[in-house]
């Protein structure tokens, strides 16, 4: 008689905030991981506020083999109450822009992982997705930040809004390439994370409509918007590693309730930055003024942006 053998692989708890429909595409994900990896065990802890959507989570993760458990409890709480001398979790965070912030302004000491899909005016659906450390203090702020001010120019709606019957075509076919940028950017991460090792990814990138994704430049805020010139300065000095001409970045800035998105692309012709496309938040200024103060409030929901789960 062949006995199973125990599973002697270092168990890692996954909380994985946010019970939505990334996260039941991310338990493949974690299945895939789980059956590649001879040295560690991803255990996912589903937490959701919304009656039974984590237990739903946690019964579909069962039959891919995984060990899940379910709490019915808002993530950034759960995040919030481990102790020290807990072991260190894995939290991957897939929620409104508002809980995304609340994750990345907890102080707890864990690796996170965050994935937001946002439906931009001029952009269409794009995936944002973030790795950073409990001592990446800066790009836990800027991001936070960030987050802050989508909180505040997203219109209400979800998935349904942004692929459903009300989103665009586009979207709509769009989707399975952002959740396949999403899997592949979790995949190539996760065990240099578990065992204590440099990301092979920078802390933010977004992919646009499923395309390549960019490393993403979080400005840091001032009390206007930057002409092109200085915009362009600022992205260069913000640059800590060598990137190869032809690459595309994503820099943000950010009013109070205000945002600015700009594709930049390190050209190959000259090793230059150019800057290729703007898109603003919630409104663009009259035309032909670029350099305006940053607006502080008057916040305009007509042009608004769309965040999925």
């Amino acid at each position: 008689m062949i006995r199973p053998t125990r599973d002697s692989r270092k168990p890692v708890t996954l909380l994985c905030s946010g019970s939505g429909r990334g996260s039941q595409r991310n338990q493949l994900n974690y299945a895939e991981v789980n059956g590649a990896s001879r040295t560690f065990r991803l255990d996912p802890f589903h937490i959701d506020p919304a009656l039974g959507k984590a237990q739903d989570r946690a019964e579909e993760g069962k039959e891919l083999g995984l060990n899940t458990t379910a709490l019915e409890a808002r993530g950034e709480d759960v995040l919030q109450s481990l102790s020290e001398d807990e072991p260190t979790p894995v939290v991957v965070t897939i929620d409104n822009a508002g809980g995304i912030r609340d994750h990345l302004q907890s102080n707890a000491q864990t690796p996170l992982f965050v994935n937001s899909i946002v439906d931009f005016p001029g952009l269409g659906a794009t995936g944002w997705q973030l790795l950073v450390g409990p001592e990446d203090h800066q790009e836990k702020t800027r991001f936070a930040d960030f987050f802050d001010v989508l909180a505040k120019v997203s219109a209400r709606g979800g998935t349904r809004d942004v692929f459903g019957p009300r989103g665009s075509g586009v979207n709509r076919i769009s989707e399975q390439g952002i959740r396949a940028r999403f899997g592949e950017h979790f995949r190539q991460n996760i065990g240099k994370v578990v065992h204590g090792l440099e990301p092979e990814s920078p802390h933010g990138e977004v992919t646009i409509l499923g395309r390549k994704p960019s490393q993403v430049v979080m400005l840091e805020k001032q009390p206007e918007w930057r002409n092109a010139k200085r915009l362009l300065g600022n992205v260069q000095d913000s640059i800590r590693s060598p990137i190869r001409p032809g690459t595309d970045l994503m820099a943000v800035e950010l009013g109070e309730e205000s945002l600015r998105l700009h594709q930049i692309r390190y050209r190959k012709s000259d090793s230059r930055f150019s800057l290729l496309n703007r898109t603003w938040l919630p409104e663009p200024p009259p035309k032909g003024l670029e350099e305006v103060p940053a607006p502080l409030g008057s916040l305009s929901k007509l042009n608004a942006a769309l965040v999925a789960d």
